[in-house]
């Protein structure tokens, strides 16, 4: 199965991208998510090296925090904005269509290890506009 997701979020411009929803599984989730956001890769390569393994919570609580950086990087308008602004829809745009996948420990890794961080964010609304309906749903659970 494969889709074609298209995220239109404002401020941020259109993103185009396909995915093939087979290939996406808990076990390769990080070796997609790098390459989807290669930005995110240097993290991913320090995290292997102190565990020596792929540990996908651990890894998922640091992407969470570069997700942070790169949106209020984003929204500070500085010379390089719009490449933050791409590198937060390319993060979202790839948990959503990881979402879509329907996998239950994807699921709960994307809920659990970086959805449940962004509860006490103050930037939740404006970040909030650029997730999908699935991620939204699942951060709705946190905010109640």
């Amino acid at each position: 199965m494969r889709i074609d997701e298209t995220a239109v979020h404002k401020p941020f411009n259109r993103l185009r991208f396909t995915l093939d929803l087979e290939a996406i599984a808990y076990g390769n989730f990080f070796e997609l998510l790098v390459r989807a956001v290669p930005e995110f890769r240097p993290i991913f390569q320090e995290d292997i090296e102190i565990y020596d393994e792929v540990i996908n919570h651990v890894f998922m609580g640091d992407f969470y925090p570069f997700v942070l950086e790169e949106f209020g990087a984003a929204l500070s308008g500085g010379p390089d904005a719009d490449r933050h602004r791409d590198v937060v829809t390319r993060s979202l745009g790839f948990l959503e269509a990881a979402l879509a996948g329907g996998d239950p420990d994807i699921e709960t890794l994307i809920s659990i290890s970086f959805l449940e961080g962004f509860a006490p964010e103050a930037q939740v609304p404006r970040l909030r506009g650029l997730m999908g309906p699935r991620l939204r749903r699942e951060l709705t659970a946190y905010e109640g």
